[in-house]
């Protein structure tokens, strides 16, 4: 890759050292001195001072709209369901307490592990 790099390069070399720089320095040199005329420009017609501006058209009126008749709702298909209310925190504490005479078993430690206490070797 880097090969076509320095091939490209050295051609840029060779190519830019066949220019010869003074004959364009010579021919920008004679270039004429004078420049050309510019052309006149023709006078710019003036705008009247008061031009009549047309008059704006009217716009018709707008077709009133139809009312739209009222329709009697239909009545529901979902069945009301009705409001449950909770029993009181003591009903639900002597329900759980009938159920596990001993605590709940994954939320009541084992008595061994209440009991053992815990010594270091």
């Amino acid at each position: 890759m880097a090969s076509y790099k320095i091939f490209f390069v050295l051609s840029m070399i060779i190519a830019v050292s066949f220019i010869n720089f003074s004959s364009a320095a010579r021919h920008l040199l004679q270039a004429p001195t004078a420049l050309p005329s510019i052309p006149t420009i023709s006078t710019i017609p003036t705008v009247p001072a008061n031009p009549t501006i047309p008059t704006m058209p009217t716009i018709p009126a707008m077709p009133t709209i139809p009312t739209i008749p009222t329709v009697t709702p239909l009545p529901t298909v979902l069945p009301t369901v009705p409001n449950f209310t909770l029993p009181p925190l003591s009903a639900i504490q002597s329900t759980i307490s009938s159920l596990f005479p001993n605590g709940i078993p994954f939320l009541t430690p084992s008595p061994s592990a209440t009991t053992s206490s815990t010594t270091s070797p």
